[in-house]
């Protein structure tokens, strides 16, 4: 799963413009529009690796419902994040900034970890509701298959982090435009990764659809 993940962001004929193309949106995100490009086109990651696709989506392929599920992604992020920061400001607000920042740290962490899970949900099911569907999220998210995948892109993101921080920091301007393309790469490789386990998870077939055992276990569940 790893292996295959790894190599997905260069899967294809399109990789490459793939590639030239999210890393300049990734290098222009502070203008804010390219980056709900990028979100959507994690979003589509999700979708094509959940009907089973080994290569990533065009990045010219439907535009405007990219830049929509983009902004899904992005809406989905912020509400799971506002919690915490919400927190703090509360705890701020009572003087208690130290006991606001250790809870706030708490449920930031949970967000973290829940919020891969909550995205792909809504880019399953078609419902921005579906990110906040505290049943199926907690199946999703206490199975060893997602919780060996999320360890493993934390062990891999920090390593990538630091190494990305300090080439943007020692090579001015093409250090930056090169951590641009290198992050869209990974990002690509990080939703694939994600999208695999909660295929596997979700028990679904070539099309994306549950498969019929899925559907007979939940329905014994129910």
């Amino acid at each position: 799963m790893f292996d295959n993940s790894i190599e997905y962001p260069f899967n294809g004929p399109d990789s490459t413009g793939n590639i030239l193309v999210g890393g300049l949106a990734i290098a222009l995100s502070l203008l804010i529009l390219p980056l709900f490009f990028v979100y959507g086109y994690y979003f589509r990651v999700y979708e094509r690796t959940f009907d089973g696709e080994e290569e990533p989506p065009r990045v010219n392929e439907d535009v405007g419902k990219m830049f929509a599920d983009g902004l899904r992604y992005f809406g989905v992020t912020m509400i799971y994040f506002a919690v915490p920061f919400g927190i703090i400001a509360a705890f701020f607000a009572l003087d208690q900034l130290v006991a606001g920042f250790l809870i706030a740290t708490v449920f930031y962490f949970v967000a973290m970890y829940a919020l891969p899970a909550a995205v792909m949900s809504v880019a399953d099911k078609g419902s921005f509701a579906a990110a906040f569907d505290t049943s199926h999220l907690t199946e999703v998210i206490t199975e060893m298959t997602y919780v060996r995948v999320w360890l493993a892109v934390l062990a891999v993101s920090i390593p990538f982090g630091i190494i990305t921080t300090i080439v943007s920091t020692f090579i001015p301007f093409i250090g930056f435009i090169l951590v641009a393309f290198l992050s869209f790469i990974f990002g690509v490789f990080v939703h694939n990764y994600y999208a695999r386990a909660y295929r596997e998870i979700a028990g679904m077939d070539e099309n994306g659809e549950e498969s019929e055992e899925q559907i007979e276990t939940e329905a014994d569940d129910f």
